[in-house]
């Protein structure tokens, strides 16, 4: 087992370049970033921090990623026909698992709402009607209560 490298500062760190080779045979087995993070025994957080200071780990990831998308695009081709060797694609699977993994292939809907002519919405201020209609019934209540003391 190699030693930590240390930095000079706080604890050592748990890198060792030694670990691309394995960050490379996760993505090869369809691992997600934070998957590969529990199998290296380090946190998730800590992933983008790695990447940043070790060129050779940004690679790492970047291939397993590759790697990972290649294992899953080829796991849907082989389960995309419902009954092997049957006529009927399983699309809603593909889509799902492909979707799912590869934020790429999400269906992305933006709505921007406009007024006439692309201007500005037009808003109109409601008069808060149920308030007047409270104190129009306290004073006829009121009225009333005067009304029958009389």
């Amino acid at each position: 087992m190699n030693t930590p490298v240390k930095r000079g500062r706080g604890r050592p760190t748990k890198y060792d370049p030694a670990m691309c080779d394995r960050v490379i045979e996760y993505g090869r087995q369809g691992l997600s970033r934070t998957a590969i993070a529990c199998e290296l025994g380090i946190s998730s957080a800590l992933i983008p921090e790695w990447e940043m200071a070790h060129p050779d780990f940004l690679r790492a990831m970047n291939e397993a990623h590759d790697l990972a998308r290649k294992h899953y695009e080829k796991l849907a081709e082989s389960h995309m026909v419902e009954v092997p060797g049957g006529p009927r694609v399983n699309t809603q699977l593909f889509k799902f698992i492909v979707q799912a993994r590869f934020p790429e292939y999400r269906e992305n809907t933006r709505v921007e709402v406009s007024g006439r002519n692309g201007d500005a919405i037009e808003v109109d201020v409601i008069h808060d009607f149920a308030k007047d209609l409270m104190q129009d019934l306290l004073a006829a209540r009121q009225a009333d209560a005067e009304s029958s003391d009389e």
